[in-house]
């Protein structure tokens, strides 16, 4: 089976979507959001340039609440911008792009919060 980042026959896929499910919430203090660089490319959030990054986490605020982001997966982009896949790619070498990530992880709004990075890299570490 094939993962699909913002495919349209998942929820979640938009920020409206998440905050919808949050407003369900009845203690919404105890919950948070990991805001995910790959997912939201694929699912057509431009976070590869700044004026996409700055739309993104202003269209996120707006439907979520910038605050509710507890954790960032940090990951390039094997694919196309809303290609609805979720393939990650070593960091700098995507389409996101070394200076879209330089810019994600230096963000004002993000640069603070816990960044958790996946990339396919193989490792001699890694057994399979």
């Amino acid at each position: 089976m094939r993962i699909r980042a913002g495919s349209g026959d998942q929820l979640g896929y938009k920020f409206e979507q998440i905050g919808k499910i949050l407003e369900s919430v009845a203690d919404k203090d105890r919950v948070g959001v990991c805001f995910d660089t790959e997912h939201a490319y694929g699912a057509g959030y431009d976070v590869a340039t700044k004026e996409g990054l700055d739309k993104t986490l202003k269209e996120f605020d707006k439907a979520i609440g910038i605050d509710k982001i507890k954790a960032v997966h940090f990951n390039d982009s094997m694919v196309k911008l809303a290609s609805r896949v979720d393939r990650h790619e070593h960091l700098g070498k995507g389409n996101i792009g070394k200076e879209g990530m330089k810019r994600i992880i230096n963000h004002p709004k993000l640069k603070d919060l816990a960044f958790v990075m996946e990339t396919p890299k193989k490792s001699p570490l890694m057994t399979r």
